[in-house]
């Protein structure tokens, strides 16, 4: 049987997230983080930052925290499940979109945030 990378992140959401509080992807996120902030435009409020596979919205949570409006993108229905919840409980509802689709050509970006958990 073959499976997709959709329905493989469709089973992986259900307990991706839970793996944020372990030791080594706290360190792991500390680290990434530093690097993302210094990549972030300086105007927060002109700025549009796409989050291209962003899973659970660990990072566009992060992001429009600061203030920055984000469009959080995954071909996961069950990671943008996941990450409605978390953006929800977070009342960021009006700084980030969540698109399942390709945003790409119809918004002019900043940032681009791609990255790849390993």
């Amino acid at each position: 049987m073959e499976i997709t990378s959709t329905k493989y992140h469709d089973e992986k959401s259900k307990t991706y997230y839970k793996s944020y509080n372990e030791p080594f992807w706290q360190f792991y996120n500390d680290i990434t983080w530093s690097y993302i902030e210094k990549c972030l435009p300086k105007d927060i409020d002109n700025s549009l930052v796409l989050d291209a596979g962003g899973g659970t919205g660990l990072w566009s949570i992060k992001i429009a925290k600061m203030g920055y409006n984000v469009i959080l993108s995954d071909i996961s229905s069950g990671m943008l499940k996941i990450a409605e919840e978390k953006i929800k409980d977070q009342n960021l509802n009006g700084k980030i979109k969540k698109d399942n689709r390709c945003p790409y050509f119809s918004h002019r970006f900043l940032t681009v945030l791609i990255l790849k958990r390993r």
